[in-house]
């Protein structure tokens, strides 16, 4: 849909100016960017409350969801086999924030567009 929005909005001649179509998908656009952050937020919850609950439950002995795991999700250097692993820099980029950056994107890119294509804009 944004893409649609900003080929027909924006190959015109004209950059700004009241078009009613343009408008009201858009706030379609706008609208959706709030629920697909509320729905990539409800599913990172379930995530963490799995692994939470799943640590919880796990024996001592076997450090599946404890130890070495959780010190390689907090960054740390851990050694398996022989060999060391660790997150580079970029790796340890949360997936919230890539979500939060993503959807920020769009919802700022339908609000411009909402602002210069509105009945304001007459």
């Amino acid at each position: 849909m944004l893409a649609f929005l900003l080929s027909v909005g924006f190959g015109e001649q004209r950059f700004i100016g009241w078009s009613p179509g343009i408008f009201i998908a858009a706030i379609v656009g706008l609208v959706l960017c709030v629920g697909w952050l509320g729905g990539c937020l409800r599913y990172l919850a379930y995530y963490r409350f799995s692994i939470a609950q799943a640590r919880e439950i796990e024996p001592l002995n076997w450090d599946l969801y404890k130890g070495k795991r959780q010190e390689f999700a907090d960054g740390c250097a851990v050694k398996i086999e022989g060999r060391y692993y660790q997150t580079k820099w970029f790796e340890k980029f949360k997936v919230k924030y890539a979500i939060f950056t993503t959807v920020a994107a769009f919802f700022i890119t339908y609000l411009t567009i909402i602002v210069l294509r509105g009945p304001w804009m007459k």
